[in-house]
């Protein structure tokens, strides 16, 4: 079922609680995903939703989750797996707002790279709803700090991509624990062979709901690329850093070592920069963020793998509009951002076939190189070419 359009929430059957949490935030209609995911959600259906990133999934789901917990059960009532820590982060950040009127539930998110001490503790306080990645829930589960077989409701959010980054025997394993499960909800932008395999095994009579892209949920975004060899793109990245007078610069790399050699590089040309990735311990890549959120850091560099990581917090800079440079998969980026935080794109082409994707803000973009028609122009001793998006 396609579902095109919004509905008040007020006409839904929601809690005064959760009508307070909405109206805190400034939400009266819900997005075309909200308005077809939770009416059957509360009806306990299974449901399939595809749909774009940054169409309000989390709420889709979260809504649901927080009216259906007994808070006089120290059980774990609902359980919402996330591909990576960070996307987990935030998921528990939305829910911990959904649930700040409804006194007596408890959150816990679990991820690897926190010490797994500190999230026992927080295990021991009972949450009754878990928001984790499949690796450290099963971890948790090995280690009996957590039980998942009272669970009535289990959610897969970007389902495509946990199982397309190799989680699916995590999950099928979770899912069998969760022997008491009323429904499963998978939420993802595209359905892929694996979350079809999952829905037949574990679903029945889902309903299946589609949200396409249109001009208000898909990003506002333009593409440029720029012809460079390799040598030439840290320079180039450089010189269009210094022209623009950009405050805040976000870099993607397709791997650790380009994230670091990057970085250096950068440094050496006495840019304020640090780099973000999976070898760096948690702590100190959320020292990053927080700097960079606070304006103290002029770029940061990630590894491109984990892309909820920035997604987190791109979401916290929404108005604010940093420039982004990013090696592979620019379409990933577009999705996963949407028109809050970036406006245009620009992907700054190697001799090798690497590539750079640069967003620039819709305001404070490279207005003294771009005119409005987009034709073939030269940019700092670089060609750029206009492509459809």
């Amino acid at each position: 079922m396609e579902i095109t359009q919004g509905v008040r929430f007020d006409t839904l059957g929601l809690s005064p609680e959760i009508m307070r949490a909405l109206e805190k935030k400034g939400y009266a209609l819900s997005t075309p995903i909200q308005a077809g995911c939770i009416p059957p959600m509360l009806d306990w259906q299974d449901v399939t939703a595809k749909a774009p990133t940054g169409t309000g999934k989390t709420f889709a789901f979260g809504i649901p989750i927080i009216e259906h917990v007994d808070t006089d059960s120290d059980q774990v009532q609902a359980v919402i797996l996330a591909p990576t820590r960070e996307l987990a982060m935030q998921i528990t950040a939305e829910m911990r707002e959904l649930a700040q009127f409804k006194p007596g539930i408890r959150l816990v998110c679990l991820y690897g790279g926190q010490p797994i001490g500190k999230q026992i503790d927080a295990l021991k306080k009972r949450p009754q709803i878990v928001i984790a990645t499949p690796g450290r829930l099963g971890d948790h589960l090995k280690r009996r700090t957590v039980r998942i077989d009272q669970a009535q409701t289990a959610v897969l959010d970007e389902a495509d991509r946990m199982l397309d980054m190799g989680f699916i025997h995590d999950v099928t394993k979770l899912l069998d624990q969760m022997k008491n499960r009323k429904n499963l909800g998978l939420f993802s932008a595209t359905i892929s062979r694996e979350v079809m395999d999952i829905a037949w095994v574990y679903q029945r009579d889902a309903v299946e709901i589609t949200v396409q892209a249109d001009e208000e949920n898909k990003p506002d975004i333009l593409q440029y690329r720029l012809e460079l060899t390799m040598n030439e793109k840290v320079d180039a990245v450089e010189r269009i850093l210094n022209l623009e007078q950009f405050d805040r610069v976000m870099i993607f790399c397709n791997t650790k070592g380009n994230t670091e050699r990057v970085t250096k590089l950068l440094q050496m040309r006495g840019v304020d920069a640090q780099c973000i990735h999976g070898d760096i311990p948690q702590e100190k890549r959320e020292k990053v963020m927080a700097r960079f959120r606070r304006g103290e850091l002029r770029v940061s560099a990630s590894y491109d793998a984990p892309t909820g990581q920035v997604t987190a917090l791109l979401s916290k800079l929404a108005g604010e509009h940093p420039l982004v440079l990013a090696d592979p998969e620019p379409a990933v980026h577009v999705e996963e951002y949407g028109d809050s935080a970036i406006r245009y794109v620009m992907r700054v082409w190697c001799a090798n076939a690497d590539y750079w994707t640069v967003y620039y803000d819709l305001l404070d973009g490279f207005k003294p190189a771009f005119d409005e028609a987009g034709v073939e122009m030269t940019y700092p001793h670089v060609n750029v070419h206009m492509v459809e998006r």
